[in-house]
């Protein structure tokens, strides 16, 4: 948007104010007639500056900014979906993707199958039915970072005119654009990388394609769902940022990961800028860079227990589900699905790597080890 549109609206105002509205009035019954927002529900000048904001960075016509990442995911597939109807969808989505599918979406008779998110697009080919109407990717998934092979999915999905969604919150919408290589929808939690600070809950949904987004509108409208113009003020705000705090992220757990891999308690590093990611080749395909997420497993001798010290031992590395924002978090995943599981174990960790002095960042990686393995 050219900055002399934004002084007309804005007055200046480097960034959109927040305009907090439910009822919104006007002079006349046809200025109310010909008026875009008629309602605050419909979102106003501020929710339309970080739907804007967004369809720029995804190469999107249209975004539609919904109240959290689980609700971009429930809009983006309830609209286009009927009792009947077959949806594949990775194994490594989400998990409350795979609540949902398994819940609401098969209460309302919809099936789904999952994919391996490893698998070649001949393999999916096969799983694919006379009612599948929908493939729902993620890539990379965001605790052991399989990637897809995207061009294949998107080609045998147009082949047999099924719609694509993909859940594009690792890569922010920065790294990588879906949109550019035929995904029909492109979906972010906003509350992650975009927003950034950790004090927003939305989500978007992206499209080149206007006739669907109109009908991914209508049905968003029907069901009542709003986002909170402050929500997306802090989102536009934090969305100036993003690119420079990426490369801070990527840069920190690159040095990190390094580090951890060095280490004698730690058996397997799961980081796709190392060299040792074993899909290293695929990533650098799509993506154009990393984040700040880092898994990495301990070696068999080390228990349960000693895990879950390291973690608690952390004073810099906070435990807390989400990643993201400007500070460091853990997670401990004893009990991951059955396909992590027998691949990985009960001893992987998670880490994100936030945006303090790095140095600072693997001492504490260093005392917690030292002093939680015996």
């Amino acid at each position: 948007m050219k900055m002399s549109k934004l002084k007309s609206i804005y007055l200046g105002s480097v960034n959109p104010p927040i305009y907090q509205a439910s009822t919104i009035a006007f002079d006349s019954l046809a200025d109310l007639a010909k008026a875009d927002k008629q309602y605050g529900r419909v979102g106003t000048e501020t929710n339309e500056a970080l739907a804007l904001a967004i369809s720029k960075l995804e190469n999107a016509a249209k975004t539609i900014i919904t109240s959290s990442g689980v609700s971009a995911i429930t809009h983006s597939l309830l609209p286009l979906l009927k009792t009947g109807d077959h949806i594949l969808v990775c194994d490594t989505a989400y998990l409350p993707t795979h609540f949902f599918c398994n819940g609401l979406l098969n209460n309302f008779g919809i099936t789904t199958s999952y994919y391996d998110a490893k698998a070649s697009g001949d393999d999916i080919t096969k799983l694919i039915q006379d009612n599948t109407k929908l493939i729902f990717l993620e890539s990379p998934s965001s605790l052991v970072y399989e990637i897809q092979e995207l061009d294949e999915i998107v080609q045998l999905a147009k082949d047999h005119n099924i719609i694509t969604a993909i859940d594009n919150t690792w890569a922010a919408g920065e790294l990588f654009k879906p949109l550019d290589i035929g995904i029909d929808i492109s979906i972010q939690s906003l509350s992650k990388y975009c927003g950034g600070h950790s004090d927003v809950l939305l989500g978007s949904i992206s499209f080149k394609n206007e006739k669907l987004y109109s009908e991914i509108w209508d049905s968003f409208y029907q069901l009542g769902n709003h986002a909170s113009p402050q929500d997306c003020y802090l989102a536009y705000r934090g969305l100036q940022t993003l690119a420079t705090r990426l490369n801070a992220h990527q840069e920190s757990a690159l040095k990190l990961a390094k580090f951890l891999e060095a280490r004698n308690e730690i058996k397997e590093v799961i980081y796709p800028g190392l060299d040792s990611f074993v899909q290293k080749e695929r990533f650098e395909k799509y993506f154009k860079g990393g984040n700040g997420l880092i898994s990495f497993t301990f070696a068999d001798k080390i228990s349960q227990d000693e895990i879950k010290k390291f973690v608690d031992n952390l004073q810099y590395f906070k435990i807390g589900f989400s990643w993201g924002g400007y500070e460091s978090l853990v997670m401990y995943y004893p009990d991951c699905s059955q396909k992590i599981s027998d691949n990985y174990g009960s001893t992987l960790v998670r880490i994100h790597v936030g945006l303090e002095n790095v140095n600072d960042l693997e001492v504490d990686l260093t005392k917690s080890l030292e002093n939680s393995i015996c």
